[in-house]
């Protein structure tokens, strides 16, 4: 791992959040820019067959750019969140409510054999907290601490941040749950961003998504720069024919 000295640790993150901003500022511009005249919207989502030339590259611009703008909004303000963890909370508290439920176990759960081993905590905490599927147990280095149990949603919602189970390791009983499907809504949002940012916990579409939104900028770069060619050449005065006396 490659440490850099503070004054350029600090230049590179003042980089990040101008970037950040920057992103999130061109997904908003980039609609409003879009928003169609009255009449037209039926015509601005897709591009019309048979466009050609010029008319091509204007929808292609427009098209992509207003689907991709909702990916860079995504990770632009997601963006925002990793580089200002502690002000976009702070944004979130004042709007939603936050606030994690951890859930201390009552006896309705049942535990595993005692004293418990591996396959047993998995299966308890499976059966404790339903819709889900292990991904790791951690195991004890003695019977004074609990197995960990971390399993995932098989529900079509994000899978991270896992959900934890903690059981007894002498007396197998489920000490601890912590499932971040019963977050309050202001907690769960922040939890999404990471998962938006880095492509993670929400399948292989938002992956190929968020590769996408890596080459947009680039696309509607060099599309925009299309469309000033062939607008300016279109404006280009035509030379006048020079016709002599014989002709007239």
């Amino acid at each position: 791992m490659v440490s850099l000295p503070s004054s350029s640790a600090g230049a590179v993150a003042a980089k990040i959040r101008l970037s950040r901003r920057a992103m999130s500022f061109m997904a908003v511009s980039g609609i409003v820019l879009w928003w169609p005249r009255k009449g037209m919207w039926r015509h601005a989502f897709w591009i019309r067959k048979g466009a050609r030339g010029l008319r091509y590259h204007l929808e292609f611009h427009h098209v992509v750019g207003f689907w991709g703008s909702l990916i860079l909004l995504a990770m632009g303000v997601s963006g925002i969140y990793l580089v200002f963890p502690e002000t976009f909370r702070e944004s979130v508290e004042a709007l939603l409510p936050t606030g994690n439920n951890f859930a201390r176990v009552e006896q309705e759960y049942t535990g595993g054999p005692a004293p418990l081993h591996a396959d047993g905590a998995i299966t308890a905490a499976l059966a404790a907290v339903p819709n889900t599927r292990a991904v790791n147990v951690q195991l004890p280095p003695n019977l004074d601490l609990p197995f960990v149990v971390h399993l995932e949603t098989t529900e079509f919602r994000p899978k991270l941040p896992p959900i934890l189970v903690t059981l007894n390791a002498r007396t197998g009983e489920i000490n601890f749950i912590d499932d971040p499907r019963n977050y309050s809504l202001g907690d769960q949002l922040l939890n999404l961003q990471h998962a938006l940012h880095f492509g993670i916990g929400l399948g292989w579409l938002w992956k190929v998504l968020v590769f996408i939104s890596g080459i947009l900028p680039l696309a509607l770069g060099i599309t925009g720069l299309v469309i000033w060619l062939k607008r300016r050449a279109a404006k280009r005065p035509v030379p006048q024919a020079v016709f002599s006396p014989a002709a007239e």
